[in-house]
């Protein structure tokens, strides 16, 4: 059931008579006997046993109990001898003495068995050392003799045995005996050891069981031992029973019985007084003299049920230790004040008080009195501080409130209507504000304009308020005055303006200036305030990446070299963005021009020669031709002058030096170089080419003879081949020798020959022949050959180069045979010697070594790289040049081996290398081959591909109460990237409305977070902020961490004083000692002392003692 499990009473019956010789344990429903059944007489009995629990519920249960026949008589054979034989030992047995009682008899003539019960605990029963009943009987034995029966007599010793056949007793004094019982005495303690039974059986065969009926027993506040043994269950009380009356049940397995005892509680001022109350509340006016002393506030009460000193009830103040002196508690309970209270000091004071009784151990209890004083108006109102700075955002509209912290408040430590306050602006009639009368509210009155860029007085707005108790009686103290300064708060109404006035800005660079080079500078103001007057420059378009602009200063440096002869001209779209949110921007064009330096040289088209061809004429001034020479520079720099490079070639030709017009000076045949230059500064440039000029031959002039006189050696078939044919004619005498009219025949048309570059001197190139007809008395002879066999070596001293500028890979040799006749025959052959490649050079780079510029994480792969170019001056396969890279360069780049172009075969990342080293090898097609190697170094040009890296999570503590400015934490961004776009910038998203937290950077990747304010942990203690860090790359990227700000409890018990800031005026000349004003300050429950800092202190001019 409800509130636990119900006592069950076992009882038998009904009827009762059924249950004759049975009984049943009330508390544990053991049945057990109570008397002794005879099977022989009762084989089987039956009999109810009833239940019932404490809610008087019942239930009947049929009991039977068979009777076992465990008793049956026993039989005993005697034996005698009798040395006769025949009628004269037949031998019969008779009792003779000892069986006074009967339980004995002879049976059979010879055998023993009980005539009756036999009972051990008969008076007057002899017994053993162990229990057992001893009885001697005398036996007589007689024979059947005739004629004499004879007879003789023996003892025999019957042990009789113990069984439970008694009842147990309890000991005569056990019934109805009272106790006397302390009511302190302790649970568990034993109240009786144990109680006195009797019982005739040997302990042996008995078992004895203790039980406590239930009647009687209060509650269970007692418990007995199966041994006997009372102890005490539960805390006694006096006063809920004073007396028990137990029944105590003893059982020892066959037979019961039962006692009764009497325990009586002894009182043992075990009750505290009990006050009528818990609380008791009073009342009293502050400062009332009419009872300083003996004041009546009102009457606690409270009881104590013990008796005598244990109930009699004194009182007393038990805390606080510093007001006890002003209660006092009378023997009745009357409570009296002494001395006066200020409620403003103390509006309630709470004591505990005592009431405890005059026991020898006194027991005490306590109440709470709360004591209340009522207020009368002795105080003016004072302001929360000294002074006032607030701030509203500029163009708010009327109604919109000004935000002070801390708030614009005034209190009066009086109560109620004595307590109440209204605000006025005092002598402000134009203020653009408007005051709350009732809560102190400043807001924007209707009709006002706040511009603070319109304003002339430094945005900001200097009154006086007044607070005045209007209800409080008396009115004495009703005024106080407070200075208040309130600030427009900026808003971000006003977009960056450029300087120019949005006419644009003109600048020029050269195109020689190196990386960041100064180009210009754009400025733009922003009237705003704060981060919204903060303007940052961008370019948004036209600048081909080739200029940057600082994002502060404005300034646009050269970021990678401009060449005018490709594009003289940029405009650029430059933003001014300010830092506000939203960020409000202009643009403005600024105009970029090339300005030219004098870096190509003129070029001649064709470029490598020009050859003219001129017809022989007569002496006289003749057109050549018109050179062509043009300069891709401007100005000077670009106007072409030509000039004949040969002082020889001054005699023949002359080239008009502004057109490039070449005229004849004289008739000649020339072949020369000329030369154009530009009109450059500091330096001219010169680009050349090789003009020659060809003659065709005229037929204008007649065979001469050398001498007048000849004496030739005539011979036949004299040719003559000019054209047309001349005659000239001279004396001749002609004297006939032996002659020869055979010619000589080569044995080839022309010869071809080949010859290896470098041969050594001697060396054989290859032979002609020529011969005569058969029986010819001449030989033949070979002239510029220096063996008459028609060898043709290298001549001692030379070394054919096939790549020397000034020699021809190709050799035209005419050579002539000639007889030894006279006058000699002549025949002629042409031998064309080709030199013939060996691979003696190697291939040369056009540069000592490479660097080229690529942005990391280039969008596809692969990406061009650039160019490495090398030639080889051998002809063929030792001609041809072949690249490959050398190093590891962990397979990030490769090269054409043909074209030498290098591109990038994998992802690169700045942030993991920003320079890559390696070297490209060339190498020819020769065998062996030959080669040279070239360094390269790629430059990476970072990219804006990291965001600031932040935590995650931000965890701080802030305690509430500390002032504005307070240091929250500190986080810290990082970006691997480089300039700009590691430039790492921040902002906070608060949704609370003031905003109560804002951020100071330091330019170095650290922002503090600051409070704006005090922090009352009772109205928020926990501040989730979104802490955003960005950089200045474009596009710019940025990450986000979740700043969690826990606002901790104030330390009430750390002392605080009740205001920051105190002033006072004092007259000149004080006398050392006297009081200048009383400083308040509080703690909770910890005794605190003043003491006087050295700062501002000049001359130790004050002191300050330790109640302050």
């Amino acid at each position: 059931g409800v509130g636990g499990p119900s006592k069950l009473v076992y009882r038998v019956g009904p009827p009762a008579a059924s249950a004759a010789g049975f009984a049943v344990d009330s508390s544990s429903g053991v049945v057990s006997t109570t008397t002794v059944f005879d099977r022989l007489v009762v084989s089987q009995a039956t009999f109810n046993v009833t239940c019932k629990d404490t809610a008087g519920h019942t239930a009947v249960a049929q009991v039977k109990v068979n009777i076992l026949d465990h008793r049956l008589r026993p039989v005993y054979n005697l034996t005698v001898q009798d040395l006769d034989a025949g009628q004269n030992a037949n031998v019969s047995l008779t009792l003779v003495s000892g069986n006074d009682r009967g339980w004995f008899s002879i049976v059979d003539g010879f055998k023993l068995t009980a005539a009756s019960n036999i009972d051990r605990e008969a008076p007057g029963l002899a017994y053993d050392s162990a229990g057992n009943g001893r009885v001697l009987l005398v036996v007589m034995a007689t024979d059947a003799g005739s004629p004499t029966r004879l007879s003789s007599t023996g003892i025999l010793t019957v042990l009789v045995g113990d069984v439970n056949d008694s009842p147990p007793r309890f000991a005569a004094g056990t019934e109805n005996r009272q106790y006397q019982l302390a009511e302190s005495t302790s649970v568990g303690s034993v109240v009786v050891p144990g109680f006195d039974v009797l019982d005739n059986d040997l302990a042996t065969t008995n078992s004895f069981v203790f039980s406590l009926g239930v009647d009687g027993n209060f509650n269970e506040t007692f418990q007995i031992t199966p041994g006997g043994s009372l102890k005490l269950n539960k805390q006694l009380s006096r006063a809920a029973k004073a007396q028990f009356n137990l029944t105590i049940y003893l059982t020892d397995g066959v037979f019961n019985t039962s006692t009764f005892i009497t325990i009586i509680v002894m009182d043992s001022n075990n009750n505290s007084p009990v006050f009528g109350s818990p609380l008791y509340q009073f009342f009293v006016t502050e400062n009332d003299r009419s009872g300083v002393t003996g004041q009546l506030i009102g009457q606690v009460q409270a009881d104590d049920p013990d008796t005598g000193l244990n109930g009699k009830v004194v009182y007393s103040v038990g805390s606080p230790s510093n007001h006890r002196y002003l209660l006092a508690i009378s023997e009745n309970g009357t409570v009296t004040l002494n001395g006066t209270l200020d409620r403003e000091a103390n509006a309630m004071l709470v004591f505990s008080i005592v009431a405890s009784d005059m026991g020898v151990s006194p027991r005490f209890t306590t109440a709470e009195l709360r004591l209340t004083i009522l207020d009368i108006n002795d105080n003016q109102p004072e302001f929360t501080a000294p002074q006032y700075v607030g701030s509203v955002p500029e163009n708010s509209p009327a109604g919109t409130e000004v935000y002070f912290l801390p708030s614009l408040q005034a209190t009066d430590r009086d109560a109620d209507n004595n307590s109440f306050i209204e605000y006025s602006i005092v002598d402000s009639p134009s203020l653009p504000f408007v005051i709350n009368a009732s809560t102190g509210s400043l807001t924007v009155a209707p009709g006002a304009s706040l511009d603070r860029e319109a304003l002339s007085s430094g945005a900001s707005f200097a009154f006086t308020v007044a607070a005045f108790n209007s209800r409080g009686q008396p009115s004495t103290l009703n005024r106080t005055l407070v200075s208040v300064v309130v600030r427009l708060a900026d808003v971000n109404d006003n977009a960056p303006t450029f300087g120019s006035g949005g006419a644009g800005y003109n600048f020029s660079v050269s195109e020689g200036a190196g990386q960041f080079t100064s180009v210009g500078r754009v400025a733009a103001t922003d009237p705003d305030a704060g981060d919204n007057g903060t303007v940052m420059y961008f370019i948004v378009s036209g600048s081909d990446s080739r200029f940057v602009i600082n994002i502060s200063t404005g300034e646009i440096q050269l970021l990678y070299p401009v060449d005018r002869e490709l594009k003289d001209f940029y405009l650029l779209n430059v933003s001014a963005v300010d830092r506000g949110s939203p960020a409000l921007s202009s643009f403005v064009g600024v105009s970029v021009v090339v300005t030219d330096i004098n870096d190509v040289a003129p070029t001649f088209q064709p470029s490598a020669s020009t050859t003219f061809v001129l017809t022989e004429e007569s002496m006289g001034v003749r057109v050549v031709g018109r050179l062509n020479a043009t300069d891709a520079d401007f100005g000077d720099n670009g106007r072409v002058t030509y000039f004949l490079t040969d002082s020889t070639a001054l005699a023949t030709f002359k080239l008009n030096a502004s057109d490039g017009l070449l005229t004849t000076v004289e008739t000649v045949q020339f072949s020369q170089s000329s030369c154009s230059e530009d009109s450059g500064a500091p330096t001219s440039l010169t680009g050349t080419t090789e003009v020659t000029v060809r003659l065709s031959d005229v037929n204008d002039w007649s065979p001469t003879f050398s001498e007048t006189e000849y004496r030739l050696t005539a011979f036949d078939n004299p040719t003559d081949d000019t054209q047309p044919r001349r005659n000239g004619t001279a004396a001749l005498l002609i004297f006939l020798n032996q002659i020869t009219d055979q010619l000589p025949t080569f044995s080839q048309v022309n010869y071809q020959f080949s010859l290896a570059e470098n041969s050594s001197p001697g060396s054989l190139v290859g032979a002609v022949n020529a011969t005569l007809s058969a029986g010819s008395a001449f030989s033949v002879r070979y002239r510029l050959l220096n063996e008459v066999k028609g060898n043709i070596t290298v001549r001692p001293g030379a070394q054919p180069d096939r790549e020397n500028s000034s020699q021809t890979p190709y050799l035209v040799i005419t050579v002539m045979a000639f007889t030894d006749s006279t006058p000699s025959r002549q025949a002629f052959s042409v031998v064309l010697v080709t030199l013939t490649d060996v691979n003696d050079n190697s291939p040369q780079f056009a540069a000592p070594s490479y660097t080229f510029a690529v942005v990391e994480e280039p969008a596809r792969l692969p990406f061009s790289v650039g160019f490495v170019s090398a030639s080889d001056a051998d002809a063929g396969s030792n001609a041809a040049v072949f690249f490959a890279i050398l190093g590891d360069t962990s397979g990030l780049f490769e090269v054409d081996s043909g074209t030498g172009k290098i591109t990038a075969v994998k992802r690169l990342n700045r942030e993991a290398a920003a320079r890559y080293t390696f070297q490209v090898v060339a190498a020819d097609g020769g065998s062996p081959a030959r080669s040279t190697t070239v360094g390269v170094v790629v430059q990476l040009e970072d990219v804006n591909d990291n965001p600031p890296s932040l935590p995650t999570l931000v965890s701080a503590n802030v305690t509430e109460g500390l002032p504005a400015d307070t240091l929250v934490t500190m986080v810290t961004a990082s970006d691997p990237d480089i300039g700009l776009n590691a430039t790492v910038g921040f902002r906070l998203i608060q949704t609370e409305v003031p905003p109560m937290f804002y951020l100071q950077p330091d330019g170095a990747g650290n922002v503090s977070v600051k409070t704006l304010g005090k922090l009352d942990y009772a109205t928020k203690s926990l501040y989730n902020l979104i802490l955003i860090a960005y950089d200045l790359g474009n596009p710019s990227l940025s990450s986000t961490a979740t700043l969690s700000a826990t606002v901790q409890r104030l330390d009430r018990s750390v002392p605080r004083f009740d205001s920051t800031f105190y002033n006072a005026s004092l007259p000149d000349n004080l006398a050392p000692g006297t009081p200048v004003f009383d400083i308040p300050a509080s703690s909770t429950g910890v005794a605190f002392n003043y003491s006087l800092g050295s700062s501002g202190n000049a001359n130790g001019a004050f002191v300050i003692n330790s109640r302050g």
